[in-house]
């Protein structure tokens, strides 16, 4: 991402900060995991970030003619990836 020519600052920067956002709640979530307390409220507005990401990235992705066959399948495979772990994530036991 940093590297790819055909992103400008603006489409790095948006990337960047989805990316920070991701890793902000998940190791928040982590963090109050490991100290026994309850997380299930960080666990949800990382459920709630992580689908909502995905439907617009992921349908933008999908009906994008640029991309290529290979990228939509990957990014298709994260995107049902992720809906798979956040249905888990909030269907296990309650605090």
């Amino acid at each position: 991402m940093l590297l790819n020519d055909q992103l400008n600052a603006v489409g790095v920067a948006w990337r960047l900060l989805a990316a920070a956002i991701f890793l902000t709640l998940a190791s928040v979530v982590l963090f109050h995991m490991m100290r026994g307390g309850s997380s299930r409220t960080w666990l949800q507005l990382l459920v709630i970030w992580s689908i909502g990401f995905w439907i617009i990235r992921g349908g933008g992705i999908l009906i994008d003619s640029q991309r290529t066959l290979g990228f939509k399948t990957v990014h298709t495979v994260l995107m049902f990836g992720t809906f798979a772990l956040a249905a888990m994530s909030v269907s296990g036991k309650r605090d």
